[in-house]
C-alpha cells in the first residue's frame, strides 16, 4: 500500500524568486566575491579557519544561485500551461517545490515523501522523496522502487484517489499488478460539460444531450423530435477511453423547424447536423470500475488508511519529521531513509521481541 505526505523543506517561502531576482542576486554575490579579493593575501589577520569559512560561504552562495537558475528551467517545463515568467524557485533550496499544505493551509517549500508499506507486517518496503506536488503518476515509480529494494513486484497495490487515473489502471494491468484504488473513473461529469458546451453554442435547454435517448441495441441516439442520430466513428485521443461520435444527417437538421434551437450556426455557415459524443472506458478500465464495486475489493481498500497512512503519521508525530533538517533532494532522501529505518526497527521489536518476551513471562 502506498501513500504520500508533504514534508517542508529547509527553506523559507520568502526565498522563492523569479528569474530576474535570481540573476540580480547572483550578480550581487559575484560582486561581493570580487570585493573580497583574495582572503589569504588581503586579510592576513584572519586565521586559516576563518579564511576557509569565508571562501566556502561565498562558493556555496554562488553554487546555490546557479542551481536555482538551472532548476527554474525544470519548473517552467512542469508548468507548461502557465506563464513561464511567473515561475519561481528558492534560492536557498532549489530542488524544493512550493506545495499546498494540508494542515494550516497556505503554501510552503516542500518535498513529497512517498512510502510503500507491506500490508502483512506494516513494514516500510520502499521510500522515495520526490518533487511532484501531488500523487498522480507516483504509483509506477513506487513499484519500481519496491522492486529495486526487494527484488519483486507486489501482486497487489492499494492507493487512494490521488493516485488513480486511467493511465495508472492500464499501466498496472500491463505489469500484472492487481490495483485497488479510491475514487471513480466513471465519466460522471460528461453530461454537465456537454450542457455547458451546448449553452456556449446557443443550444436551447430542451435540446441538451440528456434530452437525446440512447438506443444501445442499435447504437444510436434519438432526438426529442424522433429523428435518429447514427454512429459515425470512434476517437482514441484520450488514454483509457473511447469517444463515440454520433451525427445526424445534415439534410434532416436543415429541414427541422427547431434547427436554430438544436444546432445553431453562425451567419453564412452551413448546418452540418447535430453531433453527440458518448465517452466509454476501454475494456481494462471498465473491468477495474466493476471490480471496485464488489464487496471483496471494498474490504481490501478499507485496510488502506490503517496500513498506508499510519507510517506517515508516526514519522511526523513521533519523530517530528515535519520539516527536513538538510537541504537538497539527495540529503532529504537520506534523512527520510533514517526515519523509515527507525520506524522499521520499532516494528521489528514489536513483531519479534515483544512476542518472545510475552511467551517467556507466560512460562
Amino acid at each position: 500500500m502506498q501513500d504520500g505526505t508533504k514534508v517542508k523543506a529547509a527553506a523559507s517561502p520568502a526565498s522563492f524568486h523569479r528569474e530576474g531576482k535570481l540573476r540580480q542576486h547572483l550578480e550581487e554575490a559575484w560582486e561581493r566575491v570580487r570585493q573580497m579579493g583574495d582572503p589569504r593575501q588581503d586579510q592576513p589577520e584572519r586565521s586559516a579557519r576563518q579564511r576557509q569559512a569565508q571562501e566556502r560561504a561565498a562558493r556555496e552562495k554562488l553554487q546555490r544561485l546557479g542551481e536555482s537558475l538551472e532548476e527554474l528551467q525544470k519548473v517552467r517545463a512542469e508548468a507548461a500551461a502557465g506563464d513561464p515568467a511567473e515561475c519561481r524557485v528558492s534560492e536557498s533550496e532549489a530542488e524544493a517545490r512550493k506545495m499546498k499544505q494540508a494542515v494550516g493551509g497556505g503554501f510552503a517549500p516542500s518535498y513529497n515523501l512517498q512510502l510503500m508499506t507491506d500490508a502483512a507486517q506494516d513494514i516500510i518496503v520502499g521510500v522515495q522523496v520526490v518533487q511532484a506536488r501531488n500523487d498522480q503518476g507516483q504509483l509506477e515509480a513506487g513499484l519500481e522502487e519496491v522492486q529495486r529494494q526487494n527484488g519483486a513486484v507486489p501482486k497487489q497495490a492499494v492507493v487512494d484517489e490521488g493516485y488513480l487515473s486511467r493511465a495508472t489502471v492500464l499501466a498496472m494491468d500491463q505489469r500484472g499488478v492487481d490495483l485497488m484504488g479510491g475514487g471513480s473513473l466513471e465519466d460522471s461529469g460528461n453530461s454537465a460539460r456537454s450542457q455547458q458546451n451546448g449553452q456556449q453554442r446557443g443550444v436551447s435547454a430542451e435540446f441538451y444531450p440528456p434530452a437525446f435517448v440512447y438506443d444501445a441495441a442499435r447504437d444510436l441516439y434519438v432526438c426529442p423530435l424522433g429523428q435518429e442520430v447514427p454512429h459515425r466513428g470512434v476517437k482514441h485521443d484520450r488514454e483509457g477511453v473511447q469517444r463515440h461520435r454520433y451525427q445526424a444527417a445534415p439534410s434532416l437538421c436543415r429541414a427541422c423547424p427547431h434547427q436554430a434551437q438544436c444546432c445553431p450556426v453562425k451567419a453564412g455557415q452551413r448546418v452540418k447536423g447535430r453531433m453527440l459524443v458518448r465517452t466509454e472506458n476501454v475494456l481494462v478500465v471498465a473491468a477495474y470500475v466493476e471490480k471496485m464495486k464488489t464487496p471483496e475489493a471494498q474490504a481490501v481498500y478499507r485496510q488502506r488508511k490503517r496500513t498506508a497512512e499510519f507510517p506517515n503519521l508516526w514519522i511526523k508525530e513521533k519523530f517530528g519529521l515535519r520539516r527536513f533538517r538538510v537541504r537538497g533532494l539527495v540529503k532529504a532522501t537520506c534523512e527520510a531513509l533514517w526515519a523509515c529505518l527507525t520506524y522499521n526497527l520499532q516494528q521489528w521489536v514489536r513483531l519479534r521481541w515483544r512476542t518472545k518476551l510475552a511467551a517467556a513471562r507466560a512460562t
